[in-house]
């Protein structure tokens, strides 16, 4: 049986492979954490013996692949009407749901997880160090926090920097009445680091590649689904979230170079990754640059302005490895 760890709330990528999942008849349960702690769904954990059960399903005897979505999120279970002491209600109850988690996972550890959890939150800047040990090219990076530093950076990458966020759990939306507020990257120039105070919050700061188009990839162990975002008006240094809708904006499937495949499939294996999102930049000169991969990233837009039926690859993926014989998942475990 495939296990489906996801959100409650709708999951644009995930939703479609279940679909895919149904159509093929396929052995699945989607959990998510409101099932467990807001819906009460039954549940019992034979903690002497190991065991998890689910609306009375053993987990441990039919569970043989693990997709891991968007499952551990805090909650918030509290309002701050409702109790005085919300804020601190809400942070036990999320400890008992982490140290729940953390049962549960190891409980599972000896199934197929596509991802491996251990491999999923990845840490953007080390995956810049390990990129650049595969042959990938990775722009010139810095952190830094005073005014002096990034002038001299500046006048290293020749005037052409952009400023960015090294973290991906700060990727939040800022609600506020009518309006949501996104962080987004920024070019910065010399007239912007004059303004900078002499010291600030420890920052990410980038050379601007001569970027002729970004190129989004989503990987399924040893597939590559490539599209190419290619502007009418010139690539813009600015987030793509800005331009999604953008009319002079066009989504086309891509082919990869060979060398660029082997280089990228190395670096996924490395680093015990069956499924992710990589971004890619390539510039005027014709040459790659790898800017990050998120494991659990997202495809479905992709999928569908190139007609490249993701979720059903996903969807077949899972289901092949969830009919090979344990013997088989054993020696893929091993490698």
């Amino acid at each position: 049986m495939i296990l489906i760890l996801g959100s409650d709330s709708f999951e644009q990528g995930t939703d479609p492979v279940i679909d895919w999942l149904i159509a093929s008849n396929a052995s699945f349960l989607k959990i998510t954490l409101d099932d467990l702690f807001k819906k009460y769904a039954p549940l019992r954990i034979d903690v002497n013996q190991g065991k998890i059960y689910y609306n009375d399903r053993c987990l441990n005897d039919e569970v043989q692949v693990v997709w891991y979505r968007h499952f551990d999120q805090k909650k918030q279970f509290v309002s701050k009407q409702e109790h005085q002491f919300s804020m601190q209600l809400n942070d036990e109850l999320n400890s008992e749901i982490a140290t729940f988690n953390r049962y549960f996972f190891e409980s599972l550890k000896d199934k197929k997880w596509v991802s491996p959890l251990s491999n999923i939150q990845v840490n953007k800047l080390l995956m810049l160090n390990k990129a650049a040990s595969k042959g990938l090219k990775v722009p010139e990076s810095r952190i830094l926090n005073t005014k002096d530093a990034v002038s001299a950076f500046l006048q290293e990458c020749s005037n052409r920097l952009i400023i960015k966020q090294f973290s991906d759990v700060s990727r939040n939306y800022y609600l506020f009445e009518e309006k949501a507020y996104v962080s987004l990257v920024k070019g910065i120039s010399n007239e912007d680091a004059l303004k900078l105070p002499t010291q600030f919050f420890p920052t990410l700061f980038q050379e601007r590649l001569d970027t002729d188009f970004e190129i989004r990839v989503f990987y399924v162990d040893g597939q590559f689904f490539a599209t190419a975002i290619v502007s009418e008006n010139g690539y813009n240094v600015d987030d793509r979230k800005k331009f999604a809708n953008d009319k002079n904006v066009h989504h086309l499937p891509y082919e990869l170079p060979a060398e660029m495949k082997n280089k990228l499939s190395s670096f996924m294996k490395e680093e015990g990754l069956l499924m992710g999102g990589i971004d890619l930049v390539k510039c005027q000169d014709g040459k790659y640059y790898f800017l990050e991969v998120n494991p659990i990233g997202q495809y479905l837009f992709e999928s569908n302005k190139c007609n490249f039926h993701i979720p059903k690859a996903i969807a077949e993926y899972l289901i092949k490895e969830d009919q090979k014989t344990p013997y088989e998942t054993d020696q893929r475990h091993c490698l």
